[in-house]
């Protein structure tokens, strides 16, 4: 059985679901929930680690880890997307460009592969597709620097 209820926030909802599992299959459920748990858990710290990595200057090691991630599970998004922001920064930007779109192809809901994916289309000159991919961007996570950032890009289209 299954309890459903949401309740309005600032700026939202939150939605509450119980299930009810059965005496017998309670000891699954938990060894199900401390798994998926685990797994959040080890995403965030590798999460954190490429992050680290990006913004400290060591775009090669980056680039490996994030490639190491991607063999190992190479239907995460998060990994394809930290390959691409490694090639980047490194200056390859058509191979940032391919990683980061096969990353999009996994998950076409990511923030960050649409915000990284103009800029790496900035430096390759295809200043309209930059604007688009802010604009999907902006779309899925809206903000004042979304907005901001696609202005300058608006208006950079119109200086080329």
């Amino acid at each position: 059985m299954v309890h459903n209820a949401v309740r309005q926030v600032r700026g939202g909802y939150v939605a509450y679901v119980m299930v009810e599992v059965s005496k017998k299959d309670i000891g699954q459920a938990y060894k199900n929930f401390i798994e998926e748990e685990r797994a959040r858990r080890d995403l965030r710290l590798a999460e954190t680690r490429g992050a680290v990595l990006l913004g400290t200057g060591h775009y090669r090691k980056a680039l490996g880890f994030y490639r190491q991630k991607a063999k190992k599970d190479p239907q995460n998004d998060v990994w394809w997307i930290g390959i691409g922001a490694a090639q980047y920064r490194l200056g390859n930007y058509p191979a940032a460009l391919k990683a980061t779109d096969h990353g999009l192809l996994l998950n076409p809901r990511s923030f960050y592969g649409y915000w990284n994916r103009s800029s790496i289309l900035q430096k390759l000159g295809r200043h309209v597709e930059s604007v688009d991919a802010v604009r999907v961007a902006c779309r899925i996570r809206p903000s004042e620097a979304c907005s901001r950032r696609l202005e300058q890009a608006e208006l950079n289209v119109l200086a080329h």
